[in-house]
């Protein structure tokens, strides 16, 4: 995605996805959703990043994906906070907190 073309890197999360989710790799759908999300997001469409960001954060919640799930939260966590509702960014990242630290409590 680093050399701006956006809609080649779309094409290519959209494949993984739909590719993922035909095989059944669920941290391969998670990670196209969340790039898809950057996508969006990189472009200003933040309704669509959320949505894909979002769906993200289901799957890795249910295959309890921690590292995911705490990218997936700062990342809707920035969103929130371009968009100025800083109520809910704060939400978003201290959810993110909330996964590190009983990440760390596990170990």
């Amino acid at each position: 995605m680093n050399n701006g073309d956006y809609p080649h890197a779309a094409e290519w999360f959209t494949r993984l996805l739909l590719l993922a989710r035909e095989v059944g790799f669920k941290m391969g759908e998670s990670c196209a959703l969340s790039n898809r999300g950057q996508i969006y997001s990189v472009l200003g469409e933040y309704d669509e990043a959320l949505q894909r960001y979002s769906e993200a954060v289901i799957i890795n919640q249910e295959t309890n994906n921690r590292d995911g799930l705490v990218s997936n939260y700062i990342y809707i966590g920035d969103i929130y906070s371009q968009l100025k509702t800083y109520s809910k960014a704060l939400t978003y990242y201290n959810k993110a907190l909330d996964v590190v630290d009983r990440k760390s409590k596990s170990q």
